[in-house]
């Protein structure tokens, strides 16, 4: 199949579907359905697919489908398994909950920089199958087929295309071109009041260990040591949507001037043009995943806070659930259909409990904070542990055989 060309619809026996948007959910979905012999397009608006980002976690439910994508061991191999020796502390240092030395984390999490992550997704595609430079527009529906079946319309660099195949996947982000096509009822992300800055530091620039998340009034910073002697972190506060600063280190140490170390160290080690700064918006709850033979995934159907560590894993799990549903039908609608009652309660459930969390971590008033400290002292690390058991414990829907 060119590049050249729009992807057939329903070339000879096999099915085949555009992706938009080269994320981690969008490769996933390529390369699950791929699996299923479909002939893939993966279609991203810039002029290189990659990602700089910063650090990402994947949890069980996450690794349980990329072990049936086939990357988990590569995956493994540049990630840093989730340190025990960490835990909850308060802006002076002072512990409020840390795990026992030496005892094994109650979850197994890897934590990789992001930029790994993707060059290892994007390796398990044939190179022709990513298309750079080529930004989605807009859905039609074709009136011939009851306005069900979905034509994609694109700009590249050679000019505007028309493409068409079995599936459309949108996994275009939280700020989707095409979620309104797909569901008109969508309402737009939310500021959720917090802005994150991000950052890696360079290997070897400041040595550690455990990790875990400090929090201040309204304010919080975690680190988590990667492979390599990196160590990644983020700092989330309350910001005004949309500022920008000239110098966001700066500002960072400014913000955070006395918090314990290594959190000035981490700041400065960075470099200041590698300091990511963002927004963290949320995706209302959408009516609907699904038109037609179109399908939102990832952010683009979901887009949650990070408060859970959760974002990520959903887009790799929408990927697997998808193609499971594709291969358990001949007719794509009714399994796109499917899709959209399985997935849709569970990571808008999931969203609802990041958003509860970010609240429950970003309290301001000074007595309340001090009751929440106290709760978590008293709470034993298995119960507090217990809703991300329950997530983590998700595992991928068989594929059935006669569709590998």
């Amino acid at each position: 199949m060119s590049l050249n060309e729009p992807v057939p619809a329903g070339a000879g026996t096999a099915r085949s579907a555009v992706v938009v948007g080269a994320g981690i959910g969008g490769l996933c979905a390529a390369i699950s359905l791929r699996q299923l012999g479909w002939p893939v397009t993966v279609l991203e608006r810039r002029s290189q697919a990659g990602d700089g980002g910063a650090g990402i976690s994947l949890w069980p439910n996450a690794m349980r489908v990329l072990e049936r994508l086939g990357v988990a061991e590569e995956i493994r191999s540049v990630a840093a398994p989730l340190s025990s020796d960490g835990g909850l502390r308060l802006p002076n240092g002072r512990w409020v909950t840390r795990a026992k030395p030496g005892e094994a984390p109650l979850i197994d999490v890897v934590l990789l920089h992001r930029a790994d992550l993707h060059s290892i997704l994007l390796g398990a595609l044939p190179a022709d199958c990513v298309r750079t430079g080529v930004e989605a527009v807009a859905l039609e529906w074709l009136a011939s087929d009851g306005g069900g079946r979905a034509k994609l319309l694109a700009r590249g660099p050679d000019g505007q295309l028309e493409m068409s195949a079995d599936v459309v996947v949108a996994a275009d982000g939280v700020n989707s071109t095409l979620r309104p096509h797909i569901s008109p009822g969508a309402l737009p992300p939310v500021y959720s009041g917090h802005t994150t800055w991000r950052g890696v530091t360079p290997p070897g620039t400041v040595p550690t260990t455990g990790g875990g998340e400090t929090w201040g009034r309204g304010v919080k910073f975690g680190y988590l040591p990667l492979t390599g002697g990196r160590t990644y972190w983020f700092a989330e506060l309350p910001a005004a949507f949309g500022l920008r600063n000239a110098n966001e280190q700066e500002l960072l140490l400014k913000l955070l001037a006395g918090w314990h170390e290594p959190i000035e160290a981490l700041i400065k080690a960075t470099p200041a043009e590698q300091i990511l700064r963002l927004d963290v918006e949320y995706l209302p709850d959408l009516p609907s995943y699904v038109r037609g033979t179109a399908v939102l995934l990832g952010d683009a159907a979901h887009a949650m806070t990070p408060d859970l560590g959760q974002g990520g894993c959903q887009a790799i799990e929408d990927a697997a659930v998808l193609a499971a549903h594709l291969a358990a039908s001949d007719d794509v609608r009714e399994a796109l259909l499917r899709y959209d009652r399985d997935r849709r309660p569970r990571t808008q459930a999931i969203a609802r409990s990041a958003r509860q969390m970010g609240r429950f971590s970003q309290i301001t008033n000074p007595v309340t904070v001090a009751l929440r400290n106290a709760l978590i002292r008293l709470t034993p690390p298995r119960a507090a542990m217990r809703p991300l058991e329950r997530i983590s414990g998700w595992v991928p829907p068989e594929v059935p055989p006669s569709s590998s």
